[in-house]
C-alpha cells in the first residue's frame, strides 16, 4: 500500500536539510510512500528535484512581503488564497507539521488529512500538539535543555509513530546501517558543480563558514581571521561560504587579516548558490561552522564537522551523523533562547584553541567538547565526551526515551501510555529511577517559577507549613524528573490555549493539593 504525506516546514535553509534527512531515514523503513513538500521560495532549491520527493508546494513569500510592502493587500491576499487552495487539493493519509510556529498550524488546518501530526489549530482559537515527539520541539522554548534528542530523530519518530497507528504501518525493520540516507543524491537535489578554482578539484582544503542569520550564533570576525591565518601557515587552502547576507561579515575578517594572507583565501562568501556551497562543501576535508545550515549539509553529505555552538542545544540541532565535533561554549543553556545578541561562550573561544584541536585534536579548556554517535539499536544519534560521558539533557532523559520508543512499539495495541499522563502517585521503583537520573539536576530555578502556586497554597488555614510543602513539591518534581518535559509542555499537551495560562495553574495547584495531602496522611500514618 502506498501511503502519501505532505511535509510542511518551509523557513530556515538547516531545518530543511534536517526534515530531508528525516524523510530519507524514514523511506529506508517504508519506500512505499509518496512525500510532497510545502516549502518557501527561499528554500525551494534545496527541496525541488530530490530524489525523495513527490512534488513541492512553495510558499511564495518574497512576493507575499513585496505586496504587503507595496500596501496591495487585495493582491498578497489573492496570491495566499491561491496558495492554500492549491495544498488543499490532495487528500493525505498524513499531514506532518514540523513547523514550530503558529503560522505552520494555521497553515495545516486547510490541508486534508486523515490524521495530522505537529502543531495544529482547533476551533480558530486554540494550538494543540498531535504527537508526544514533537511536543519536545514545538511547545518548551523555556526547556530546550531538558530535550535529550536530536530534531531529525524526532522528526522521523513523529511520522514513524502516526504511520503505525493511521496507516497500520507495520514494517518496523531496526536500522543497521547509519550511512545510506546521509548521501547526497538520496536526498539533496542534484549539485551544482562550483568551477571558481580548479585547484579545488586536485587539493584538499578547509570550509569555513563564519556567518549566520543570528547575532547571537556568529563567532567573532577577528577569531575567524586568526583561525585562517593560523591554517594558512600549516599549508592549508581554505574556502569560506556564505550567503549574500554574509558579505558584512565577511569583509570584515578580511580586513583583519593581513593583506596577503586575505588574498590566499578563496572567498566564496555570496558568490555561489546553495547548492554550489553544498557542492564545495561535499569535496572539503572538514567544515568549520557555527550552528548554520552549512553544518546540515556537511552533515548530510558526510563531510566530518567542528561546530561552534553558543545558546543553542547541541543535542537538538547539532549535525546528524556519527563522527561530528561539537564545541559547546555554554553548559546551561539560557531560560529563552537569545539568538539576538553576541554570544559571551563564543567571544571567549579564541582561534588558537579552535586550531590546537583541528592539528593536534588538543581539548579546549574553555568549552565542553562533544562528538556525535549512533546508540547501540542505531535508531538514535548520542553526544558523549571524551571520557565517554552521555551529555546531560541525553543522560536526564534517557528513561523518557525509553518509554517514548516502548509506547512506538505497541502503538497497534494502542498502549494507555498514550494518554494522559497519570496523576496516581508514583511507585517506589519509579521514585528510586526518578532520584537516579536526576542526581546534581538544579531545582532552584523551577522552585522560583513556582513561587505563585507555593504563596496560593499557603494562604489555606489548614495548609501544612513552607518547609513541609516545599518537601512535598521537591518530592514531585523528583518522581517525575525523567517527565520533566511533559510539565513544560502541558498547556499545549493538553489543548489548553496558550494564552490561558490560569488553566495550568489551576491544575497544577490541584496537583500540589495532591501531593500534600497525601504527604500529611503518611505522616499521620507514622
Amino acid at each position: 500500500m502506498t501511503v502519501t504525506i505532505l511535509v510542511i516546514l518551509p523557513n530556515n535553509p538547516g531545518d530543511v536539510v534536517m526534515a530531508l534527512q528525516a524523510i530519507g531515514r524514514l523511506k529506508t523503513e517504508g519506500p512505499d510512500m509518496l512525500v510532497d513538500y510545502v516549502v518557501s521560495d527561499e528554500c525551494r532549491s534545496l527541496v525541488e528535484k530530490s530524489p525523495i520527493i513527490n512534488r513541492t508546494f512553495v510558499l511564495p513569500r518574497v512576493a507575499l512581503r513585496e505586496k504587503w510592502n507595496e500596501d496591495d493587500c487585495q493582491q498578497a491576499m489573492l496570491i495566499l488564497d491561491n496558495f492554500i487552495h492549491d495544498i488543499s487539493q490532495t487528500h493525505y493519509d498524513l499531514s506532518l507539521n514540523l513547523f514550530q510556529e503558529k503560522f505552520g498550524g494555521i497553515l495545516q488546518s486547510f490541508v486534508q488529512a486523515n490524521q495530522k501530526q505537529g502543531l495544529n489549530l482547533f476551533e480558530n482559537r486554540v494550538f494543540r500538539i498531535e504527537s508526544r515527539y514533537m511536543e519536545h520541539l514545538a511547545a518548551i522554548p523555556a526547556q530546550r535543555d531538558a530535550n535529550g534528542w536530536h530534531a531529525v530523530d524526532i522528526y522521523f519518530r513523529t511520522a514513524k509513530a502516526a504511520l503505525i497507528n493511521q496507516c497500520k504501518w507495520t514494517n518496523l525493520k531496526t536500522l543497521k546501517s547509519s550511512g545510506a540516507f546521509f548521501h547526497p543524491q538520496c536526498i539533496l537535489p542534484p549539485l551544482e558543480m562550483f568551477m571558481g578554482n580548479e585547484n579545488l578539484m586536485t587539493s584538499e582544503y578547509l570550509v569555513f563558514h563564519p556567518g549566520s542569520a543570528w547575532p547571537g550564533k556568529r563567532w567573532p570576525e577577528t577569531h575567524w581571521a586568526n583561525l585562517a591565518v593560523a591554517c594558512q601557515l600549516r599549508g592549508q587552502l581554505l574556502v569560506f561560504t556564505g550567503a549574500p547576507e554574509d558579505r558584512p561579515v565577511m569583509n570584515k575578517i578580511l580586513e583583519s587579516m593581513p593583506p596577503k594572507a586575505a588574498s590566499a583565501i578563496l572567498d566564496c562568501v555570496g558568490k555561489t548558490s546553495l547548492l554550489g556551497a553544498a557542492w564545495l562543501i561535499s569535496q572539503a576535508k572538514q567544515v568549520v561552522t557555527g550552528d548554520t545550515v552549512a553544518m546540515h549539509l556537511a552533515a548530510a553529505l558526510g563531510t566530518p564537522t567542528v561546530s561552534l555552538f553558543g545558546p543553542s542545544n547541541p543535542v537538538e540541532t547539532g549535525p546528524y551523523g556519527s563522527g561530528h565535533i561539537i564545541f559547546q561554549t555554554d553548559s546551561s543553556l539560557p531560560v529563552k533562547l537569545q539568538f539576538e545578541q553576541e554570544h559571551l561562550g563564543l567571544q571567549n573561544l579564541r582561534a588558537d584553541q579552535v586550531a590546537e584541536y583541528l592539528f593536534h585534536a588538543k581539548l579546549p579548556d574553555a568549552c565542553l567538547v562533544w562528538q556525535t554517535f549512533w546508540d547501540q539499536d542505531m535508531q538514535m544519534q548520542v553526544l558523549y565526551d571524551v571520557a565517554g560521558i552521555a551529555h546531560p539533557s541525553q543522560k536526564v532523559s534517557v528513561h523518557l526515551r525509553k518509554r517514548l520508543d516502548d509506547a512506538l512499539l505497541s502503538l497497534s495495541q494502542k498502549d494507555p501510555f498514550l494518554k494522559a499522563p497519570s496523576l496516581k502517585a508514583p511507585s517506589l521503583k519509579a521514585k528510586s529511577e526518578a532520584l537516579e537520573v536526576s542526581e546534581g539536576f538544579n531545582l532552584t530555578q523551577s522552585q522560583k517559577n513556582l513561587e505563585f502556586v507555593l504563596t496560593k497554597a499557603l494562604e489555606k488555614p489548614d495548609a501544612m507549613n513552607l518547609s513541609k510543602l516545599q518537601t512535598a513539591d521537591l518530592e514531585f518534581e523528583i518522581e517525575t524528573r525523567h517527565d520533566l518535559i511533559w510539565e513544560a509542555y502541558r498547556i499545549a499537551s493538553n489543548g489548553i490555549p496558550l494564552d490561558d495560562i490560569s488553566k495550568y495553574l489551576v491544575e497544577r495547584m490541584s496537583r500540589f493539593e495532591t501531593a500534600l495531602l497525601e504527604s500529611h496522611s503518611q505522616l499521620q500514618r507514622t
